[in-house]
């Protein structure tokens, strides 16, 4: 009975000891574990992985760029790459808004126009972007003007493509180098002579830096 006793004790002993032999070993592993995310470097920021993604999108699938992807990239201040000095009819509107770096309005005959200054990296694809424009006036991809060179005063040229629907129309002039330099010009009531004479001042009056 003595030895039983005994033996009852003695298991119970080992038994215990694994357990807590266990729980410190899982515990070891966790503490590791955080210890190991916390070190790597710059861990409390989270990249939103747009660049890449659109790198990809861009490498990949040159056409198949949507609105919102086009729409989430990130602005660019329009003093780092622009110089110009606007015609006092231009009114600011706003500064890195949406994916715009600056947006001017102008009124000529009681109707308002609205410019739109986008910087895009090279790499997007030109035709997804100009599609989704071209959709914004209700058009069919594709059925634009081909591209119209416009020279700056500082020798510089612009690409300038005119998208007109029913009623709304897009005038888009465009310069490629480190990226993209989008100058947009909306027209819900169409364009006129007016407009194009002041959209082409305001044109050949910039410099793109970069």
């Amino acid at each position: 009975m003595k030895n039983i006793s005994s033996y009852i004790i003695l298991l119970f002993l080992i038994l215990n000891t694994s357990f807590a032999l266990a729980k410190a070993k899982d515990q070891q592993t966790k503490t590791s574990a955080k210890s190991t995310s916390i070190a790597k470097p710059n861990w409390w920021k989270k990249s939103s992985g747009i660049s890449t993604d659109l790198s990809k999108k861009a490498n990949s699938s040159p056409n198949s760029m949507s609105a919102t992807q086009i729409n989430t990239m990130r602005t660019e201040p329009i003093t780092h790459f622009l110089d110009f000095t606007a015609d006092k009819n231009w009114q600011l509107i706003s500064n890195n808004i949406g994916m715009a770096s600056a947006k001017y309005q102008i009124t000529l005959s009681g109707k308002q126009y609205e410019l739109a200054i986008i910087r895009m990296n090279n790499n997007i694809p030109l035709d997804s972007v100009l599609n989704i424009w071209q959709n914004k006036v209700g058009l069919m991809a594709q059925s634009r003007n081909k591209p119209v060179p416009v020279q700056t005063k500082k020798g510089q040229t612009l690409n300038l493509i005119t998208i007109e629907g029913d009623q709304k129309a897009i005038l888009v002039a465009f310069h490629k180098q480190q990226k993209y330099t989008f100058f947009r010009l909306f027209a819900k009531q169409g364009l006129n002579q007016e407009i194009r004479a002041n959209f082409m001042n305001f044109l050949t009056n910039l410099y793109v830096k970069n």
